[in-house]
């Protein structure tokens, strides 16, 4: 019996390529705004911790949407094509449209890449939490700032003489710490 083969769609190919361009434009300017943003919420200092402002909320909305979209949309294709696979017994499914010249497989072959497709959905659909989650994490650090590292004292006044601690080998050691410009003159 002669390999059946779906011969490769030149169109198709130029649109998938077109995509992809246009999706890592798309990415590395949401990569781009969202450092911007961080730098933006860094550089303004804080004393105490401010609730979300309504500008950021709307921003972590659209990072969050940006996220989602995408990856649901995909899921939903993959998930797709693993059903059409199933019920059709082959790979590429009858009059599916391929990137490459591609061998027909049939039987455990089919099932195999039927599997393929909703584990991989399974894993989008988690890295996509993730990144949504990271990304809430990211937008919403002013309302949860980090804790100062050991070292830094909070009573430390400029222009006088304290004490730092540090911690070394599970002892703490004390030295004097000056912020005066003419102390050891």
């Amino acid at each position: 019996m002669p390999d059946t083969i779906v011969h490769l769609n030149p169109r198709l190919r130029k649109q998938a390529l077109f995509w992809g361009i246009l999706i890592a434009v798309v990415g590395a300017g949401s990569i781009i705004a969202l450092v911007v943003t961080q730098e933006h919420l860094n550089a303004s200092p804080q004393i105490a911790p401010q609730p979300m402002a309504g500008h950021m909320r709307y921003l972590l909305f659209l990072a969050e949407a940006g996220i989602m979209v995408p990856v649901l949309s995909l899921t939903g294709m993959l998930s797709y094509l693993a059903s059409k696979i199933w019920r059709s017994g082959q790979y590429p499914p009858p009059g599916m449209q391929v990137l490459r010249d591609t061998k027909i497989r049939t039987g455990r072959a089919a099932r195999n890449m039927a599997g393929i497709c909703l584990l991989l959905a399974v894993v989008v659909v988690l890295c996509g939490i993730g990144m949504g989650l990271t990304m809430a994490w990211l937008l919403s650090e002013p309302d949860h700032p980090s804790s100062p590292p050991m070292w830094q004292s909070s009573a430390l006044l400029p222009l006088s003489e304290q004490m730092v601690s540090l911690r070394f080998g599970g002892k703490v050691i004390g030295m004097p710490f000056s912020t005066s410009p003419l102390s050891g003159a």
